[in-house]
């Protein structure tokens, strides 16, 4: 599995700071260095052809510049704490350390460091773990 990011996303639009992209990179590389991730442009299609995206593969891409239309937002929990949340748009959760249980629909699912999963628009869901958990979560501002 290999982690694509547009580097597009971790611009700040408000400040207009377009170097958030390398204090995250720096953060992959000195915290979860098995990680195997590549920071991308895809401004154009030649890139977007270029990369080659298996199935197993995953990639964050934000095209928009103008619109709050992307959020990249922090899930930290210890052993008795359980994150619940539904879901306003599609949602994509990596799990960056740990190990964690998602609850969805009724349908349960043990994921590892270094996976993610994709939870529907709408969709109430749940985290438990049994030790700490870092998890990023990918999705639409409300």
């Amino acid at each position: 599995m290999k982690l694509y990011i547009h580097k597009d996303t971790f611009y700040d639009k408000v400040y207009g700071d377009r170097t958030w992209w390398i204090r995250f990179k720096w953060l992959l590389d000195k915290k979860y260095p098995d990680i195997d991730y590549e920071i991308v442009n895809l401004h154009y299609e030649v890139n977007i052809n270029d990369l080659q995206i298996g199935n197993d593969d995953y990639c964050i891409c934000s095209f928009a510049h103008y619109e709050e239309d992307f959020e990249l937002s922090k899930i930290e929990l210890s052993k008795s704490i359980v994150h619940r949340s539904i879901s306003n748009s599609v949602e994509i959760l990596i799990l960056l350390k740990g190990a964690a249980t998602f609850t969805q629909n009724n349908e349960t699912m043990s994921l590892e460091k270094g996976q993610a999963i994709l939870v529907k628009a709408d969709t109430a869901y749940k985290v438990q773990t049994n030790s700490e958990v870092e998890i990023y979560k990918a999705g639409v501002p409300k």
